[in-house]
């Protein structure tokens, strides 16, 4: 098993009977000698060629012991002479401290003002705590970073140490949020960011900065959700105890704030677009009523001109019937008078009765179509 990946170095090396969960209350604890003392047995016990990741963590927490007599002695170390495994934990400390301040520029200057390149290269844990001195936020410093963050994960005694791919994945989503590149490019920082981070996640379950990365990665995605579900746990599982703990918790409860504002947002916008779509969708059907309002007075006004000369013609037929009518009985009575005999009268009287009828016929047919055509 690769002793770099080891969570709790402590656990197995035991300083001065001191157990890793009360070496954070012990370091309060220290004087200058006894500090000096523990100096020794760490530089001895713990090397940064083979515990990689014990000896980072073990650094983190002396640089955020709170300890004031701590740095004054590393300090000292570092301004004399001293062999190269002292030199190597106490820049360790060094940068740590300046890092965890948020003095990220201050932090960088230490490690290379105390390291070579050659020994960076050969020890990839001072290079990997060059890389985290990176992590100021600004795009060009990520893009710095993440050259000597790859150049760690490289060799064989890293690409599993949890440190070093939270800390690639903490460089890409500065890089996915800062850099300017197209939406395409963006999102292509942020799923290797995912990746690194979940194999981090993986290695080392409980570390609260490694799922508030996580929860910061899929609020730039925008899956509230997992984010939400991720930095909640962020905070249960971050330690109240570390020096540092009041700074880490403040991120991690802005970080939530800006969760549950993002969501609302969005929640916001797509009913904000709902309610647009349903506006477009009523400004078009009222711009189509005065449409079909004018295309069905069109087919009334023709369905209405079609009946008005319909009647015409009805009206017209049936005042000619009647006025044939008239002058039928007209030129009857005439006949009639004239007639010499009864047999002519019957004659003429049937002769005016089948015209008549005709007539009546006329009549009827052209009444019966007239009604026919409405």
């Amino acid at each position: 098993m690769d002793t770099s990946n080891q969570h709790n170095p402590l656990d197995k090396i035991m300083l001065q009977n001191i157990p890793s969960a009360e070496f954070g209350k012990f370091l309060l604890t220290l004087d200058k000698d006894r500090f000096e003392t523990l100096l020794v047995d760490l530089s001895n016990t713990l090397s940064p060629e083979t515990h990689a990741r014990p000896f980072e963590i073990v650094a983190q927490q002396i640089a955020t012991s709170g300890n004031l007599v701590i740095q004054k002695v590393i300090e000292e170390h570092l301004n004399k002479r001293t062999t190269d495994q002292m030199r190597f934990i106490c820049v360790a400390i060094r940068a740590s401290y300046f890092r965890r301040l948020r003095q990220y520029q201050k932090s960088r200057e230490c490690l290379k003002a105390y390291t070579t390149p050659d020994e960076r290269q050969a020890i990839p844990v001072l290079n990997h705590l060059l890389a985290i001195s990176y992590l100021s936020g600004n795009a060009d410093d990520a893009r710095e970073g993440l050259v000597h963050s790859k150049n760690v994960l490289e060799h064989s005694n890293m690409k599993n140490n949890p440190g070093a791919l939270h800390s690639a994945a903490h460089l890409l989503l500065i890089l996915a949020l800062n850099d300017g590149e197209a939406e395409d490019k963006k999102q292509s920082y942020l799923n290797d960011a995912d990746v690194f981070c979940e194999k981090a996640i993986a290695i080392e379950e409980d570390r609260g900065r490694y799922f508030y990365t996580r929860a910061r990665i899929q609020r730039a995605k925008s899956d509230y959700p997992q984010a939400r579900k991720y930095i909640q746990h962020a905070i249960e599982i971050e330690d109240r105890d570390a020096a540092d703990a009041t700074l880490r918790l403040t991120d991690y409860m802005i970080e939530e704030s800006r969760i549950e504002s993002d969501m609302l947002r969005h929640q916001t916008h797509e009913q904000l677009s709902e309610v647009q779509v349903q506006h477009n969708h009523m400004h078009n059907e009222l711009k189509e009523i005065p449409q079909q309002i004018q295309m069905r007075l069109d087919e009334q006004a023709k369905e209405n001109e079609k009946r008005m000369r319909d009647a015409e013609k009805l009206t017209i037929g049936v005042l000619g019937f009647f006025a044939g009518i008239l002058s039928l009985l007209q030129i009857s009575s005439q006949k009639i008078s004239q007639v010499d005999s009864a047999g002519d009268v019957v004659a003429q009287i049937g002769t005016f009765a089948l015209i008549i009828g005709v007539f009546i016929f006329a009549g009827v047919y052209l009444i019966n179509r007239g009604r026919s055509s409405k």
